[in-house]
């Protein structure tokens, strides 16, 4: 089962589309948000290993207008993506 890693990405202003544009070329990349706060881009990346995800962090640090990465490696999910608590909380209406 492949890891999953995040980077937290800083970028020049301007290089956004170009940025996304790498990213997208980019097969380990499996999702990626604009965010608001100190970093510009949160990318989510599948890697099979830490050696795995320091390859695909250096590459992602040669897209031309990336300035710079904060790493991390998920050690396990621990509540996986839901619903279905806030689908209900809905139904039953304020309290």
């Amino acid at each position: 089962r492949p890891h999953t890693g995040r980077d937290a990405l800083q970028r020049r202003q301007q290089a956004l589309a170009r940025i996304v544009d790498d990213l997208a070329r980019t097969p380990e990349v499996v999702q990626a948000f604009g965010r608001s706060g100190t970093a510009d881009l949160r990318v989510t990346v599948a890697c099979r290993d830490t050696d795995h995800l320091f390859r695909i962090d250096a590459a992602i640090l040669a897209i031309d207008g990336v300035e710079r990465t904060e790493t991390s490696l998920s050690m396990g999910e621990l509540i996986p993506y839901r619903l279905r608590p806030l689908i209900e909380k809905q139904r039953r209406g304020p309290r």
